[in-house]
């Protein structure tokens, strides 16, 4: 008997209006989202669906709206693949939620991911994959490295200064 692998897109950037090239000063939350989606650099439909279909080639890409969508769509499957595109599934978590109520427990539950990762989304993995989304959406990373290197210029600037360099 021949296993029904279901790939699933779901590309939670397409309903946010951050597409334009210039956003107004007037608009943070809106440049926040768009440079949280420039750092992820997230693989088109396309793209995805390829990568898909070289290691499932007997897979049934699915492009998915929503949640529900989801769902209905991962019922008696022998193995879900959600395809992210990007590294670590941003926007995802109900989608995530969704299949993984839905599946039967044979079910088999994958990620493919836009850098060409596959791997089994268990406990451990998908906790770990929550804090990095944490990280990335929050840019606490990158606001702890810059505050760092500000606080650490004026002590090296006059320590260069005492020392004849600057």
């Amino acid at each position: 008997m021949a296993q029904r692998t279901i790939g699933l897109f779901y590309d939670p950037w397409a309903a946010q209006d951050i597409s334009s090239t210039s956003l107004k000063l007037s608009q943070p939350l809106k440049r926040f989202k768009k440079a949280v989606w420039v750092k992820s650099n997230p693989r088109s439909e396309n793209y995805m669906e390829e990568l898909f279909r070289r290691l499932y080639p007997d897979g049934e890409f699915v492009a998915v709206n929503n949640p529900s969508d989801a769902k209905r769509a991962a019922i008696n499957s022998d193995k879900v693949v959600l395809l992210y595109p990007d590294s670590i599934g941003l926007g995802f978590s109900r989608v995530e939620q969704s299949v993984k109520s839905t599946i039967q427990p044979h079910c088999e539950l994958r990620v493919l991911n836009g850098r060409t990762r596959d791997f089994i989304l268990n406990g451990p993995t998908l906790r770990s994959l929550k804090l990095r989304r944490f990280l990335e959406k929050t840019m606490l990373g990158e606001l702890l490295v810059g505050s760092i290197i500000l606080a650490l210029t004026l002590p090296l600037l006059l320590i260069d200064l005492v020392r004849g360099r600057a």
